[in-house]
């Protein structure tokens, strides 16, 4: 088998500026407005059609809610306080898939998820927001059954900031206790995460405190980007990354960053011939989101849970 030769373990620094990562999106962006039936060769050519120009003079960037220029100031702003993860190649999965494959060891963070990026991040930046109107931060508050509630207790006893989570009955009682154990106000309330949602809106606009959603919040997004950056700079000759999904979180912040610094790179979703998956497995995952078997494609795989072939 035919593998690139890639030491994992050499970090490559090789950040693009702010400026040429953003002048990089607004690219990509126009480029998609135009048709796809139009050849790749024309594409820098002078138009032959005289609406073209007016058309481009028409156009309106899109205002989308993370930009790569959110990631990068959040990869800045959470570094301290949280684990560069590895992402070292699997020689057995490598073997088994028929491609190079590298695993992104997310659950390698202190609480063992990667919402830490996002819970640190969102913390941070409400911080910020109330220095400016100069008032404190009285609280955040989430609902969560568990990795979120953890990442949120976590860091906002390492910053100072009081965290109350509502859980729902099925919450996991170690995930539970755990909460605790970070100085967490824990509320047990709601047969489902639909319900303890519903209540810790209710409480958080009756106490003042932050509702912080656990995938669908800028900073939230924006934190789980910046995998995707010590992903680049790790393996800079990635050509795909497949994303777990739940809420889709990880998988915007982590497609704005990747698309950004390596445009001709894709970001796939796992799935099976049954629908989208959400197996954690990786041999399980890849064997069936993997098509063509090609031997010097680099993939890499956000693993979420501990497993045999890393």
């Amino acid at each position: 088998m035919t593998n690139r030769n890639l030491n994992s373990n050499h970090h490559h620094h090789h950040h693009r500026s702010f400026a040429s990562a953003i002048s990089n999106e607004e690219e990509d962006q126009e480029k998609s407005t135009k048709s796809t039936s139009a050849p790749t060769s024309m594409s820098n050519s002078p138009s032959n059609n005289e609406n073209d120009n007016e058309n481009d003079n028409d156009s309106i960037p899109i205002d989308l809610p993370v930009n790569f220029g959110d990631i990068s100031r959040a990869y800045y702003q959470i570094k301290e306080g949280i684990h560069r993860t590895s992402c070292h190649k699997s020689y057995f999965l490598s073997e088994l898939i028929g491609a190079n494959v590298y695993l992104k060891s997310e659950f390698r963070q202190f609480t063992g998820s990667f919402k830490e990026r996002g819970a640190r991040n969102a913390i941070m930046e409400l911080h910020k927001q109330q220095r400016k109107l100069n008032k404190g931060l009285t609280g955040v508050i989430a609902a969560s059954a568990g990795n979120h509630a953890l990442a949120l207790a976590y860091h906002g006893q390492q910053l100072g900031v009081p965290v109350t989570v509502v859980m729902p009955t099925v919450a996991p009682l170690a995930k539970v206790d755990k909460c605790r154990s970070f100085g967490c106000n824990i509320i047990i309330h709601g047969a489902h995460i639909g319900e303890a949602k519903e209540h810790a809106e209710a409480i958080s606009e009756q106490n003042g405190y932050h509702y912080v959603n656990g995938y669908d919040d800028p900073p939230i997004v924006a934190g789980a980007g910046t995998m995707a950056i010590e992903m680049v700079e790790d393996v800079p000759e990635l050509d795909i990354v497949v994303v777990p999904v739940g809420g889709a979180g990880l998988i915007a912040g982590v497609s704005c960053a990747i698309k950004t610094l390596k445009p001709e790179a894709k970001v796939s979703i796992p799935y099976h011939q049954h629908g989208f998956s959400f197996v954690h497995h990786p041999t399980y995952i890849l064997s069936n989101s993997i098509h063509t078997h090609n031997h010097t494609h680099i993939y890499i795989y956000i693993s979420l849970s501990i497993d045999l072939w890393s």
